[in-house]
């Protein structure tokens, strides 16, 4: 597979981490979660799948980057991925819901208010940018933020109005 060679829709790009090593995109079409300010940096793991990505990196080299002699290793990354990014979700939650319990109700609606005009943020930039493959990363990513803050919202607006169930 040369640079240039379609997989699905998506054109490879010799610029990125994909397009250089033929990894399957669709393993990166998810963005990982986006740690909100404050968060403890111990709460994130960050030895999560370093084995995983080594193996198929690996993998990658021996078999001259042709992806399908690695297609094992890419599930088994993305299968740690995505464990180790709803581990991060599950912890962000956890942490924001302690954070948000000890607020005063002025607090949570200024915190809920500043989170809603991030999320607007976010959108009027998501709209801005053009759907070209060059922007396909930069689309993914901040839709993955539009959508992780707009649960974030949801969760902490439970909270405010006593609505939140575990």
């Amino acid at each position: 597979m040369s640079g240039e060679d379609d997989v699905g829709e998506i054109k490879f790009d010799p610029n990125t981490l994909a397009g250089q090593f033929m990894i399957n995109p669709d393993i990166l079409n998810k963005a990982s979660p986006t740690i909100p300010a404050g968060f403890p940096k111990d709460l994130i793991p960050l030895e999560k799948c370093q084995n995983e990505m080594g193996r198929l990196l690996d993998c990658m080299i021996e078999h001259k980057f042709d992806n399908v002699e690695c297609n094992t290793m890419q599930k088994s990354y993305y299968i740690c991925k995505n464990w180790r990014d709803s581990l991060i979700f599950k912890r962000i939650k956890e942490w924001e819901t302690e954070m948000f319990d000890f607020m005063s109700e002025n607090e949570k609606n200024v915190y809920l208010q500043s989170m809603m005009n991030k999320k607007k943020t976010m959108i009027d930039k998501y709209e801005k940018l053009p759907v070209i493959p060059k922007t396909r990363g930069q689309r993914i990513r901040i839709s993955s933020d539009i959508e992780q803050i707009d649960w974030r919202i949801k969760y902490c607006n439970d909270l405010l109005n006593n609505t939140y169930r575990v």
